[in-house]
């Protein structure tokens, strides 16, 4: 829980610089299938939220900062017993430009499997697209708690 207050406080000062700099805003929702990289295991469901800035235009490039949460909103299971999954973090990303794009992003993230909890890097890579006036994303996140490894995809809209 030290590890949260802690990323918590760095995103939000991350966050705090972004008012005075120039570029995009971006809030976002997602939810996605987490699989728990163990045998004898079924996937969570998660839902998240994330909020990042544009600081950068580097060509075909924009490349900014995010912070996200997720939790688990169904449940998963390792052996016999209930797994639930969270992760707070804060990712380096960049994005292509154009109307379909492509992802990647580095971070730390706290994440925790029931009572295991763990402070690592983590990364993504994915595609998005632009229509309806939302951005459209399909990523895949690869985190890491302790000794387990846990594969989130993901489907997520940007405002």
């Amino acid at each position: 829980m030290k590890k949260n207050i802690v990323i918590a406080a760095l995103l939000s000062l991350c966050m705090y610089g972004t008012s005075a700099s120039a570029g995009e805003v971006l809030f976002g929702a997602k939810a996605g299938l987490v699989d728990f990289d163990t045998p004898d295991s079924d996937p969570a469901i998660n839902g998240g939220i994330m909020i990042g800035k544009d600081f950068w235009r580097l060509g075909i490039f924009k490349a900014g900062i995010e912070g996200e949460f997720t939790t688990s909103v169904v449940d998963g299971e390792i052996g016999n017993t209930d797994a639930d999954f969270q992760s707070l973090g804060g990712y380096g990303y960049i994005r292509s430009r154009g109307p379909v794009y492509f992802i990647g992003r580095l971070g730390i993230v706290s994440a925790e499997v029931n009572d295991i909890d763990d402070t690592d890097t983590s990364i993504g890579v994915g595609v998005g697209f632009r229509g309806l006036g939302l951005d459209w994303e399909v990523e895949y996140t690869q985190y890491e708690v302790e000794w387990l490894d846990v594969d989130m995809i993901s489907v997520g809209i940007l405002f």
